[in-house]
């Protein structure tokens, strides 16, 4: 998980070698140890691939990808928890 690892200079490393750590990551809500607040995947330390946030119900608060760290291509943000009633509204 996410905050096992150990920050250096905005480098992630894994805590036991200090070597930066490559990988998938997760973070889990405080309150709810079974729904994950986020997942990424760390290459050389840095954010590499997709990345996505979640609200704490599930729903996917935003995602996107990264290359190298950098956000790379489109990202899409939901910043509603909870889905509209009529889908067709949101379009609009």
């Amino acid at each position: 998980m996410l905050h096992e690892l150990t920050i250096q200079d905005s480098t992630y490393l894994d805590p036991e070698p200090l070597v930066p750590y490559p990988g998938l990551v997760f973070r889990v809500f405080e309150t709810d140890p079974e729904t994950r607040k986020l997942h990424g995947v760390l290459m050389d330390s840095v954010w590499q691939g997709e990345f996505v946030v979640y609200h704490s119900n599930g729903r996917v608060r935003y995602s996107g990808s990264f290359a190298n760290g950098e956000r790379d291509g489109p990202w899409f943000e939901n910043r509603d928890a909870e889905p509209p009633e009529d889908i067709y509204e949101e379009l609009v």
